[in-house]
């Protein structure tokens, strides 16, 4: 009998919390040499996508602006990070740019968008959607953002 090869996750367990390492260690190091030889002249492909999550990165890492914006107070906030939750056999998998857990079980889902265009309604299809994916227990309520 043969055993399965275990696949590898592209879930990461830890995120690095300064931007510009973060930034350097996946997209600059990588090409250094191209790039000190001047032979990288365009930007390179998924610029937008790295664009993304790096501005995600940035509303993470300034949650507490934004709790401030959304009329949050500090004092409420009892969790406030990124959110994944893995799929089960009776769940399924959803992950949340940036949760907020109020004191009086409140959450809030903030999904973070970059794009050089307008964003789209199926913004709000897809936070629905996580909303629903979302396992609750019966005491909370929670808000789109």
């Amino acid at each position: 009998m043969v055993a399965k090869e275990q696949e590898k996750s592209t879930i990461s367990r830890y995120r690095l919390s300064d931007n510009y390492l973060r930034f350097y260690l996946k997209y600059i190091q990588p090409h250094y040499e191209q790039i000190e030889a001047g032979k990288i002249r365009k930007l390179p492909p998924g610029w937008h996508s790295i664009m993304g999550f790096q501005f995600e990165n940035l509303v993470v890492s300034n949650g507490d602006i934004l709790q401030q914006l959304l009329g949050i107070p500090p004092d409420e906030v009892t969790f406030a990070a990124p959110y994944l939750q893995s799929a089960q056999i009776r769940r399924k998998g959803c992950q949340i740019d940036y949760l907020i857990q109020t004191r009086f079980n409140c959450l809030y889902l903030c999904e973070v968008k970059f794009s050089q265009g307008k964003i789209g309604m199926e913004v709000i299809r897809e936070v629905e959607d996580k909303m629903r994916a979302l396992q609750l227990r019966s005491a909370f309520q929670s808000a789109p953002y």
